[in-house]
């Protein structure tokens, strides 16, 4: 299942369950999808208008397009460069 469809990509801005505003600035790779609509993604995200983190998430799509937002973890620039140090020395 391909999620990065262009009929995707200009549904960028939305709310989390928590009310907290989104905006996808860059949809970098799915990790994972199933047959029931869910996606993990890989995404720059700016939540509030704060400076962007590096967002890895499960998606829900219903049939139109819609997308939820399901649970995940985002890490902020420094995260990601500690991430990397872990997992390549």
């Amino acid at each position: 299942m391909d999620y990065l469809k262009d009929e995707f990509k200009g549904k960028r801005i939305g709310t989390t369950p928590y009310g907290t505003a989104y905006e996808i600035l860059e949809q970098i790779g799915v990790l994972d999808a199933n047959r029931n609509g869910i996606s993990l993604e890989l995404n720059r995200i700016s939540f509030d208008g704060r400076k962007p983190v590096l967002d890895i998430r499960r998606w829900s799509y219903d049939k139109e397009g819609n997308r939820t937002m399901r649970g995940g973890i985002s890490l902020r620039d420094a995260e990601v460069e500690a991430l990397k140090k872990i997992l390549w020395g």
